[in-house]
């Protein structure tokens, strides 16, 4: 590490070290200053799960910088690469402390432990929490004559904030990689490989934390043949013993797999793709600790049962996205239909049609926000109220990021861009892989990602605009042919 990386290290580990300590005496009875403590509004939100800000590129914020763990949301190729940036300086680090480590991917530093493949990472209670995948090597090849891996797990781990320690929280599944009798061993799959991708440019397969406890989807398989699929669906995992429960298990390689959890209250909810039984949504009920299929119904008739497809959490309400056709008015527009949040009920007064036009490419972020719907495709980000009127919009930062985009072509569809909300601003999150080639890495498509932001108050006001804040970097590590089809 640089002289002056360290020196900001140690400038930031201090002032996490003066925040631990005030935080940890403020539950004690009789504190003067206990009340200085109190969480706010906001703040006790965060134990809860945040759909506007969780699954692929959650943001990370803290007071004084953000962090970020480089993924490659499409395959899971990706090595870990934890880093820190300050928000006064615009500095960054490695998340490591060791000032003489070299962040090989060893298990003695933080930020790149183990070369873990990450799937997604969510910042929750003081600490980093990590999907991914954890290899070990065996005295194998494998196809690409290399060396090959013996084992393989998916874990959930914990990073700390300062740098100073990452460690396993729990398995979710474990397995021997099978070889042949050649002693080549075969690929590693982390998603079904037939999945389709609807309305969303992606498939959201990430874990969320909720009231202490995280809910993973897993797929697990090798090769192309079934007889080697290990495994597939939901746990539940408590965050302090690492103990896991199975909730919903895809029984073949074929069988859907969980996707896009959102959590409120005592229900955790996700969508099945894939063959799957009863109702797409499905939402998990804390209490009774069962699976049940939701459906919309209506009142006059309420054993008919509503197909939902795409759905978003309201505070009483469940959102189904999806589009009107209007013969007198061109082209095809994107909707919310409302539900009853317990029930199903349908109600048709509240269905909300948007301006925005189906022909404009996949929806990038959907979610509600303090009673109000997002939406975002690749042009801008959309607000409307319970009331179906146009809040606000904003449009992509075009100029910033020297693309034109025209509107009705495909030609930029294959750009992964991300909306979420945290301490008040909205964030877009932007990779183009035609920018910065310099963070590639196992010859994926792993390129920087640039994070931009706007205060909500200038979002709703009409006068918001993009400043760009940080960018996400991975590292530049040897090749790994091994890493190539690990997501297929």
């Amino acid at each position: 590490m640089k002289k002056k990386e360290r020196k900001l290290f140690y400038v930031v580990l201090a002032w996490a070290l003066i925040a631990f300590s005030a935080f940890s005496g403020c539950g004690k009875k009789g504190d003067p200053d206990e009340s200085f403590f109190e969480m706010t509004k906001k703040e006790k939100e965060h134990e809860k799960d945040m759909p506007w800000n969780h699954g692929l590129e959650a943001i990370m914020e803290t007071e004084t910088g953000y962090y970020s763990s480089f993924s490659d949301e499409r395959n899971y190729l990706q090595a870990l690469c934890l880093r820190y940036y300050e928000k006064a300086s615009g500095e960054t680090i490695l998340l490591c402390n060791k000032p003489e480590c070299q962040h090989n991917g060893d298990d003695a530093c933080e930020a790149t432990y183990k070369n873990i493949q990450v799937v997604n990472a969510l910042l929750y209670e003081g600490a980093i929490y990590i999907l991914g995948m954890e290899k070990e090597k065996g005295a194998g090849v494998n196809e690409y004559g290399e060396q090959a891996d013996k084992t393989v797990a998916i874990n959930l781990y914990k990073a700390a904030l300062d740098g100073s320690s990452i460690d396993k929280v729990g398995c979710v599944i474990s397995s021997e990689v099978p070889m042949d009798q050649s002693g080549k061993t075969s690929q590693i799959r982390m998603k079904q490989r037939d999945m389709f991708e609807e309305i969303f440019e992606l498939i959201d397969y990430s874990f969320i934390i909720h009231d202490g406890a995280a809910y993973i989807p897993y797929y697990l398989r090798f090769g192309q043949a079934s007889k080697e699929y290990k495994g597939g669906g939901l746990v539940k995992m408590d965050l302090k013993t690492g103990e896991t429960k199975t909730l919903y298990e895809a029984k073949t390689v074929h069988h859907g797999v969980p996707a896009f959890l959102m959590a409120k209250g005592d229900y955790v909810w996700f969508q099945v793709y894939g063959q799957y039984k009863g109702s797409r949504i499905k939402r998990y009920n804390i209490k009774t600790e069962e699976v049940e299929d939701f459906y919309g119904n209506t009142v006059e008739e309420p054993k008919d049962q509503i197909w939902l497809m795409n759905v978003l959490l309201g505070e009483n309400r469940v959102y189904e996205l999806s589009y009107e056709v209007n013969e007198k008015k061109n082209p095809t527009v994107w909707r919310f239909r409302a539900f009853d949040r317990e029930t199903g009920e349908y109600h048709p007064e509240e269905t909300i049609v948007t301006d925005v036009s189906c022909d404009q490419g996949r929806i990038r972020a959907a979610f509600v926000y303090e009673g109000k719907l997002f939406l975002a495709n690749l042009y801008g980000c959309y607000c409307y109220d319970g009331q179906g009127n146009k809040v606000a919009e904003l449009s992509f930062p075009q100029e910033q990021t020297g693309l034109t985009f025209k509107k009705g072509t495909t030609s930029t569809e294959d750009k992964a861009v991300f909306y979420k909300i945290s301490n008040d601003k909205l964030y877009l999150i932007f990779s183009d892989e035609m920018l910065d080639p310099r963070y590639i890495s196992y010859n994926a498509n792993a390129y920087r990602k640039r994070v931009f932001t706007c205060p909500l108050k200038d979002f709703y006001s009409g006068n918001g605009s993009w400043t760009e804040v940080f960018t996400i970097e991975g590292r530049v590590i040897p090749e790994d042919p091994g890493f190539h089809d690990a997501g297929e």
